[in-house]
């Protein structure tokens, strides 16, 4: 995704700081901004275990964008790493909540979309 990101209230109550990080597409306006616990449910979630997933976010607020427990910080030492092949550092995600994440995951699917 390459575009406009935000943030809004944090209706859930899973962030630390009370806000959702946010998408925000094209038909926003009609739509409405896609938040980052909506992206966790549809794009993160349903992933078999084994499989890996690339996500790209040119964007501000992207950090922590698909809700996931750590974060990697593009560092020299990472890109060092990065360029040797070798495993870089990922930090704790200090807003990540395994309960709040289990709570997402057992939200009900209908008709392939996703209601919290």
């Amino acid at each position: 995704f390459s575009g406009h990101a935000g943030a809004a209230v944090d209706e859930t109550r899973d962030e630390e700081d009370g806000m959702d990080e946010t998408l925000v597409p094209l038909d926003y306006q009609d739509a409405g901004q896609i938040i980052d616990d909506t992206i966790y449910q549809l794009l993160v979630a349903p992933l078999p275990r084994g499989v890996n997933l690339v996500c790209v976010f040119d964007c501000c607020h992207s950090g922590t964008i698909l809700e996931l427990p750590f974060i990697f910080s593009a560092t020299e030492e990472n890109d060092a790493a990065l360029q040797e092949g070798k495993q870089q550092t990922l930090y704790p995600n200090g807003g990540f909540s395994m309960y709040l994440s289990q709570q997402l995951l057992a939200a009900t699917s209908v008709g392939g979309l996703t209601h919290l």
